[in-house]
């Protein structure tokens, strides 16, 4: 050992990892080469004229390599030397091969040997080669990952207008192929989550490119690729944009009363302009005819008998969520033209020698305009008026609410709905519906969404409304865990629909009547239920809560004492502390907009609640005009700027007069500026 040479020697480390480099490099040379030799593409015409200049010199046609390898084999004795014809035949088989013009890629190496093409390539046709709007799975996956990113991404300074803007330009900048009709859906409803709750100014780029990408949910509809979910989700999008901005959809057609020497008569008019090349028009009615169309196939869906050994029908199947949601989407975008307890929607009366002067002014300044019209006797109700005649889009949107109504009263074991997730709310013996299993925010949009259509005359939308009634009574008297996720604005919602729908069906008078009960029970305010001595026991409520609730107390008459002393004692506390700051200050949730003060002196003057029935009416009512009247300012110098319309102005004026209040100086101030007001509305017509 101690005469061993390792400096310089083989000994050495060194030495050692060089020559061990050296071999790896030569085998990897050398089985790279063989391969490449064998899967080189063909250049037969120069490989063959090469090969054969050789054989006439006498050299070797075959690759070095093989040709040692050959010779190796041809002077080795043993057991290899008896596999040398089989060797040959092996070597002279490269002989007939070209030679490679460059070194191919590993990756092209066993794509040759699969015979397929490259992974990425095969993609690539499979993805360009599908129909636009129907990519497949995977595509539409990273196209929703995009979307979404520009979801997630909030930019310094950005309105979300802006921010909805770019979550509907990553759909519209990609190809076709790339989208289906998750990522169009998912494209509306993340830019309406985007808009958020506050009201936004109009954008014309945004309600250009909702109108692109309504457009392309038109053509899924109609070829009906969207599923159940995504119906629902599409059509609450569609009304979140509606609700911001009301141009996506058309104007209803213009209500005209017109009184003739003989009869009066009243109609409805709609005026065209045939040179008109605005392209939002045509936007508008394919929307309005793509919310039909989603309307016909919710109510498919929802008639469709559930069968449990048929797998596609159960996946069809409506989860509850979504029809509360699909219910709330169509209030939005269906609203009742007509007010509560009316019969005919509000009319335009005229008088008829001004009449005619206007048709025949507009006839000679206009005559590129066509005006379509219908007319019918004043106050016929009959069927047959042109002017009832419910139109095709109306009838399709009750026919989905009647299936709404079917489907929720139906008893959980019927529909097939086992939640685990809302046993907390539900009770097992009392569960009659699948209104057991609905949140009270689901229960209150379902009620409002009725309401804003006004579907109550059906038995099956009568039952539902009764049966929500029913439900929210049992979770007030039952308290506890049944009261998980109760908002006052829930209640609040649930009176007022119950309340708007009794003007024009007496039947749910009866519910309304028992859920009043139960409030007042479950706030302790009557003698039913023990009291705490609390003096602003609704001091939590908001102010659209407390204006809600007594909107429908008096659209239902129903003169629940304590509750109503209980909404005023508190809205008089707000009224005099709105008094002592500016206008500007008093938009907050614990202070009072002008207008809601009007409909609280409407709601007191319809139920006639004076000095009688408390001292807090009596103070309410002598407060409300002044408070009115400290809503003007010089930004603010007419009670229209306040927000205080001719609607308000006029049950402003009708609720002092029955409450015997509009002799005060204030109240006689107020009532001769409302009169001034209107003077000069009408003289500027």
């Amino acid at each position: 050992m101690n005469g061993l040479k390792t400096s310089n020697g083989w000994g050495n480390d060194s030495s050692k990892r060089r020559l061990r480099r050296a071999v790896v490099f030569l085998i990897t040379a050398s089985a790279l080469l063989d391969a490449t030799w064998a899967l080189a593409p063909s250049d037969a015409g120069h490989v063959k004229q090469r090969t054969q200049q050789q054989r006439k010199k006498g050299d070797s046609v075959l690759p070095p390599m093989v040709e040692s390898r050959r010779r190796r084999n041809s002077n080795t004795n043993g057991p290899r030397s008896r596999n040398k014809k089989k060797k040959l035949d092996t070597d002279a088989k490269f002989e007939e091969r070209p030679l490679p013009t460059r070194i191919p890629r590993l990756s092209e190496i066993l794509n040759e040997r699969q015979g397929s093409k490259p992974r990425r390539e095969q993609e690539n046709q499979k993805e360009y080669e599908a129909h636009p709007w129907k990519a497949s799975f995977q595509a539409s996956i990273r196209t929703q990952g995009r979307i979404k990113k520009e979801f997630s991404i909030s930019r310094n300074g950005e309105s979300p207008t802006g921010k909805a803007k770019r979550i509907l330009r990553a759909l519209l900048s990609t190809h076709p192929t790339q989208c289906n009709a998750a990522n169009v859906v998912g494209a509306l409803t993340f830019s309406a989550k985007a808009l958020g709750a506050q009201r936004v100014e109009k954008d014309d780029d945004l309600r250009n490119l909702v109108f692109q990408t309504l457009d392309v949910l038109h053509i899924l509809v109609e070829e009906q690729l969207l599923s159940t979910r995504q119906l629902c989700n599409a059509c609450w999008a569609i009304a979140k944009h509606y609700d911001r901005d009301h141009a996506l959809l058309p104007p209803p057609p213009e209500l005209v009363a017109a009184s003739t020497a003989g009869a009066s008569v009243v109609g409805i008019a709609e005026t065209w302009d045939i040179l008109d090349d605005d392209i939002s028009k045509t936007y508008q009615r394919r929307n309005d005819a793509t919310i039909d169309e989603i309307a016909q196939q919710l109510t498919d869906i929802l008639h469709e008998p559930q069968d449990a050994e048929d797998g596609e029908e159960a996946q069809q199947q409506a989860k509850i969520g979504e029809i509360c949601m699909a219910s709330w989407a169509f209030g939005k975008l269906r609203h009742r033209k007509t007010p509560p307890g009316w019969q005919t929607p509000p009319q335009l009366g005229r008088y008829p020698n001004t009449n005619d002067a206007v048709i025949e002014k507009k006839k000679s300044q206009t005559t590129d305009l066509i005006t379509f019209e219908q007319w019918g006797s004043f106050g016929n109700t009959k069927k047959e008026d042109p002017i009832e005649e419910e139109n095709e889009s109306a009838l399709v949107t009750g026919q989905l609410f009647d299936a709404i109504a079917f489907s929720l009263c139906r008893s959980p074991e019927a529909y097939g709905v086992f939640d685990e997730h809302t046993s907390d709310i539900r009770d097992v013996h009392t569960a009659n519906s699948c209104l057991s299993y609905c949140s009270w925010s689901e229960l209150a949009n379902v009620g409002w969404s009725f309401a804003a259509h006004g579907s109550c005359k059906s038995s099956s939308s009568v039952r539902l409304l009764q049966d929500l009634a029913k439900e929210a009574r049992r979770r007030l008297s039952v308290g506890g865990i049944a009261m998980k996720g109760f908002l006052i604005r829930d209640i609040a919602q649930l009176l007022w629909a119950l309340g708007t729908l009794q003007a024009d069906n007496f039947r749910l008078a009866d519910d309304l009547v028992d859920l009043v009960e139960s409030l007042s029970d479950y706030l302790r305010l009557s003698d039913r239920a023990p009291s705490f001595g609390r003096g602003r026991p609704l001091a939590r409520w908001s102010c659209a809560d407390l204006v809600q609730v007594a909107l429908s107390l008096a659209h239902a008459r129903i003169d629940e004492l304590p509750l109503l002393r209980a909404i005023f004692d508190e809205s008089h506390h707000r009224l005099l502390e709105g008094m002592h700051h500016d206008f500007d200050e008093r938009e907050g949730r614990n202070s009072f907009r002008p207008w809601e003060v009007s409909i609280l002196l409407w709601a007191q003057a319809r139920l006639h609640l004076k000095q009688e029935q408390g001292g807090i009416f009596e103070d309410f009512a002598s407060d409300a005009p002044r408070f009115l009247l400290s809503s003007l300012s010089p930004q603010r110098p007419t009670l229209g700027d306040c927000g205080i319309e001719a609607q308000e102005q006029a049950n402003i004026v009708w609720s002092l007069t029955v409450l015997e209040h509009h002799r005060s100086q204030e109240a006689v101030e107020l009532i001769n500026r409302i009169y001034h007001e209107a003077a000069d509305a009408c003289s500027k017509q």
